[in-house]
């Protein structure tokens, strides 16, 4: 697939993304939903729990560590308020995603 420009590749980045969590049972409850300031890409619930998911390409990934110190502190932020919000377990994952659509979870840690 041949992705234009950073907006199509972000939009297949997380059409990807949501079919790869929904495959394991995931819902989608928004998609770049902003809290505090900051925009989370994907929100997911399964059960009780949400998972909130910072999705990334595959190029980024290889280039250097996609989340730099200072998003890092903003994606804290809102989570943060997130949980705050609806008292829940709440799971963060950052999902890289190829060229080819592959899906790659990795644990978010603060």
């Amino acid at each position: 697939m041949s992705i234009k420009n950073n907006i199509d590749k972000g939009k297949f980045c997380e059409r990807q993304a949501i079919t790869f969590f929904q495959q394991q049972g995931w819902k989608l409850i928004a998609k770049n939903h902003r809290v505090g300031g900051v925009e989370i890409d994907l929100i997911m619930k399964k059960a009780d729990t949400y998972l909130l998911v910072e999705v990334k390409s595959d190029n980024l990934w290889r280039q250097e560590y996609p989340i730099k110190k200072n998003q890092k502190q903003r994606l804290l932020q809102a989570f943060s308020a997130f949980c705050e919000q609806y008292k829940k377990p709440v799971q963060t994952l950052l999902a890289i995603v190829d060229q080819k659509g592959n899906v790659q979870p990795f644990d978010l840690e603060f």
